[in-house]
């Protein structure tokens, strides 16, 4: 065998054995379902996710919580105006994004219209992982208790993030309310779905992931002028 071919495998061999989430990441087990990178949860999932695009990944899957000095007030229709590109590469540097306003922490305060969950395990950032402890809990946030879901603005809580009674059913119950809610977290535009038409949200621009979570407890008026929330993790 040539040594230059000898050389290669042994570089091949040598980097499946130093890196062997490398060797799994973005592939498929025999059953036709995506392989985890060997990851049993969320703890040991790298930040890069399993596969597909690992810096959109790395951005949902940030865990640092933001100054409250630099905390931005915005509406849907200004995170909306945010500029955004027609097309987008897997793993294209996230650089320009960032200049657009990606890593920025935001606040919003909006009507919590839905709460979505996905235990069947979908997405490259969690490893593929089944479970409800290891997915996003995906909120519908509406400038209305029933406006249209087309003029939403979404937010995930992800499982790195998540504290212990965030719990689904603690969300739903008050998606079931209409409950105006305060939200808070990073900005990201989820590259996924750039240049598509579904899903059905006002933009792509999104909380993701959400760092802090209040509900208002007062009239809506109270909590406008800033009194009146109370942290979702302390209602009773």
């Amino acid at each position: 065998m040539p040594r230059f071919f000898t050389l290669l495998i042994v570089v091949v061999f040598a980097a499946a054995v130093a890196y062997p989430q490398a060797a799994e990441c973005g592939k498929f087990d025999a059953q036709g379902n995506p392989k985890c990178c060997n990851a049993t949860g969320f703890g040991d999932c790298p930040v890069e996710g399993c596969g597909v695009d690992g810096l959109l990944n790395q951005a949902k899957n940030r865990t640092d919580l933001p100054n409250e000095a630099d905390v931005q007030e915005k509406t849907i229709a200004k995170i909306a105006a945010f500029k955004r590109p027609k097309v987008w590469a897997w793993n294209q540097s996230r650089a320009l994004l960032e200049s657009w306003g990606e890593g920025t922490p935001l606040r919003v305060t909006l009507y919590l219209q839905k709460v979505s969950k996905y235990p069947g395990g979908a997405e490259a950032c969690n490893c593929n992982l089944k479970g409800e402890e290891n997915n996003d809990y995906h909120l519908v946030l509406g400038t209305t208790k029933n406006a249209a879901e087309k003029r939403s603005l979404t937010a995930e809580i992800t499982p790195r993030l998540r504290r212990t009674n965030w719990t689904y059913e603690r969300l739903n119950a008050l998606a079931d309310q209409r409950a105006y809610v305060r939200v808070t977290g990073w900005a990201m535009l989820d590259t996924q779905h750039v240049g598509k038409p579904t899903p059905v949200r006002r933009t792509h621009w999104e909380i993701h992931p959400v760092t802090r979570i209040e509900v208002c407890t007062a009239t809506k008026a109270e909590c406008n002028a800033g009194t009146g929330w109370t942290p979702l993790e302390e209602m009773p």
